[in-house]
């Protein structure tokens, strides 16, 4: 029953990385700006589309073929992109202090890095 429910919750976790890597690559300007990032000219706004869809789009797959084989291997590549996007998070935080959108921001991912080691723990190993 564990098993399930943490493969549900890791699906829903990798379609929401997956959508949002599309959302960059279709809409970079907005997704950008919802991100506190300015995609300048054309340099910019492959760099959102590069980088932020390719960083969602391989965690958000890597977590779905975690939850659909229920293998556990996978998760390493979400755990540490998510662990390094926290890290950077709370490195800012500690040197900027804090910012209600950083916040929420760190909140987010601290969530998915929770989920991603529940799952890495709770899933049987290849």
């Amino acid at each position: 029953m564990l098993q399930m429910a943490v493969r549900v919750i890791l699906g829903a976790l990798g379609a929401i990385m997956v959508a949002i890597a599309v959302v960059a690559f279709i809409h970079p300007v907005q997704l950008g700006a919802e991100l506190g990032l300015i995609g300048q000219g054309q340099a910019g706004i492959g760099t959102i589309r590069g980088d932020i869809a390719g960083f969602f789009a391989l965690g958000g797959v890597s977590a779905l073929l975690s939850a659909w084989g229920g293998i556990r291997s996978n998760l390493i590549v979400p755990i540490f992109l998510i662990g390094a996007a926290l890290a950077g998070r709370l490195a800012t935080l500690a040197l900027m202090g804090p910012d209600p959108l950083s916040v929420h921001f760190i909140t987010v991912e601290a969530g998915m890095a929770a989920a991603l080691l529940l799952a890495f723990f709770t899933l049987r190993r290849r």
